[in-house]
């Protein structure tokens, strides 16, 4: 089995107009993408603009076997889709290969793939750090509820949580089934660039669940939100991540447009 990993590519910024060419160049189609699944890890259009995301996933869908798709932060922004991704789900016509998971998990050809934005935990739900992110992160600046109130840090522990545990029960259950994770925050200080080790934002960018995953060993782990590229291991399960960040502004220069990865499936 094969998969295609990939995050960040903010088409929100993309000309509405040339969105199919531009796709065209950030994920370039290959040979293999009738076979290949696509994961498709966060931070893919704004949940309100639908041709920055829909239209983005329906083109994938067309291309690939599969479509493995979790929302990251940016897909809240200046919106109140928040808290209401089933509603979104039902009211929209997606692919059906595009599989949209939030704390939700899909079986794909014996593989079962795990997905959730997966918030972080701030340290332990730190004071602190929540107010320095509050103060200077746009996600509870821009982000509201169906209430019309902020998104407060708190409120994304609470989810974190949630998703953590639906993570790591599905992990428990899976048996000697092919596992992959699909987030879109970190896992791991492993995922964070060395001259951003000492930011006192970095807890809202990842939670250290090395432990958890050494422990459970999912065989990929796949996430996304910070822009610069990672591949590493814990334990046996491989980490990583392949942003492409904003086009014509910030574009990560380690993406990799052509990355597959291979899944050995052994028949029961």
């Amino acid at each position: 089995m094969l998969v295609r990993p990939f995050s960040d590519i903010h088409t929100e910024f993309w000309q509405p107009n040339k969105i199919n060419r531009i796709l065209d160049m950030v994920v370039p189609p290959l040979t293999t993408d009738r076979d290949t699944i696509a994961l498709v890890a966060g931070d893919i259009g704004l949940a309100h603009r639908q041709e920055t995301w829909l239209k983005v996933v329906s083109l994938l869908a067309k291309r690939f076997l599969a479509v493995i798709y979790v929302e990251g932060n940016h897909f809240f922004y200046h919106n109140d889709f928040f808290g209401r991704i089933q509603e979104l789900k039902t009211k929209l016509s997606i692919p059906k290969n595009v599989h949209f998971l939030e704390n939700e998990s899909v079986d794909i050809n014996g593989i079962m793939f795990i997905g959730a934005t997966l918030w972080t935990d701030f340290l332990g739900k730190d004071f602190f750090k929540m107010q320095n992110a509050r103060k200077n992160m746009n996600d509870f600046a821009v982000i509201k509820k169906a209430d019309g109130m902020r998104l407060m840090p708190e409120e994304t522990v609470d989810l974190f949580h949630e998703s953590k545990r639906f993570i790591f029960e599905s992990l428990a259950t899976a048996c000697d089934k092919k596992t992959v994770v699909v987030t879109h925050h970190g896992v791991s200080p492993l995922s964070i660039n060395e001259r951003f080790r000492e930011d006192s934002l970095n807890c809202a960018f990842m939670t250290d669940l090395s432990n958890e995953i050494i422990d459970l060993g999912p065989d990929l782990w796949i996430h996304g939100h910070t822009h610069n590229s990672f591949d590493y291991t814990l334990g046996k399960t491989r980490v990583v991540v392949n942003p492409y960040g904003y086009k014509d502004v910030e574009v990560n220069p380690q993406y990799d447009k052509r990355l597959i990865i291979e899944l050995q499936v052994t028949d029961s």
